[in-house]
């Protein structure tokens, strides 16, 4: 019970922080937090915020304690804020460059789950397309639920990995965002390279990959990864705490350290920077 009380108490608290906002934050949660209990959600499960810049705003329906805490990182914490990383007017200034030129920026976002950081992105770049690619079937239909006010956001049904093939689903019971993909010539996910994702955003000019896909990383950057520089920026999420002993994140850290780009820390995501 004591566990139950300090959580809400704490959602609470970060709620009641986020509405007091930072300049650098430009959406506001409206909605108080679900009571929690276990895992069941009690009262506000229908979430509502407003983008500030466009007063757009934004209905998601939460149906689990681990969408919550989805929503909460990208609506209320914004942990995919560009604005909030030092380099903010170079990557501002590459975006506007983009658009200045007559073409299209692209963001791909690699493990979509419902939909909600495409819904982050599509607010703050408008001018962008947006390729959000999620290989569970269930998250894969609530994002193209959750987008469907955004013509400009593309929802594939596929996985991204290292080389075009197959993958099969597997779920570790820890909520919805935390299903796993494992190669499988007669899985029924498809898996598909970064760059065939390019290739089928049409004439765009890559712009910003986020990258959270439960420890498949290792397969996505085991070779091939001549990509990593077509992007501004890249924005990934590493899962050594989630897999011990694995040394997943290898294959990324030695792909990367190829390349001259900044690396900085942010929550749980790396931000990856390209130089000139």
């Amino acid at each position: 019970m004591l566990r139950t009380i300090l959580i809400n108490l704490r959602n609470w608290t970060r709620w009641l922080r986020s509405l007091a906002g930072q300049s650098e934050h430009t959406v506001a949660v409206l909605t108080p937090p679900p009571v929690i209990i276990g895992e069941r959600l009690f009262l506000f499960a229908t979430q509502r915020a407003l983008h500030r810049p466009s007063r757009r705003f934004v209905t998601v329906k939460i149906a689990q304690p681990a969408e919550y805490r989805t929503f909460r990182s990208i609506f209320a914490d914004e942990d995919y804020n560009l604005a909030l990383i030092g380099r903010w007017t170079d990557v501002k200034a590459g975006y506007d460059r983009i658009i200045a030129d007559g073409r299209t920026p692209l963001i791909v976002d690699c493990g979509a789950n419902i939909g909600l950081s495409a819904v982050y992105f599509a607010l703050a770049y408008p001018d962008a397309r947006i390729i959000a690619v999620e290989p569970q079937p269930d998250n894969f239909r609530r994002a193209v639920a959750a987008t469907a006010a955004f013509p400009h956001v593309k929802v594939i049904h596929a996985g991204v990995a290292s080389a075009s093939g197959s993958a099969r689903i597997t779920d570790p019971n820890l909520g919805n965002d935390a299903y796993r993909t494992e190669l499988s010539t007669s899985g029924e996910v498809r898996l598909c390279t970064v760059p065939e994702i390019i290739r089928e955003a049409g004439a765009t000019v890559p712009f910003v990959i986020k990258i959270d896909i439960e420890g498949f990383e290792s397969n996505l950057f085991a070779r091939d990864t001549g990509w990593i520089d077509d992007f501004e920026v890249m924005i990934i999420e590493l899962h050594d705490w989630l897999l011990p002993g694995e040394c997943n994140s290898e294959n990324f850290l030695r792909a990367i350290s190829q390349h001259h780009r900044d690396f900085v820390y942010m929550g749980e995501n790396i931000f990856s920077l390209k130089t000139n």
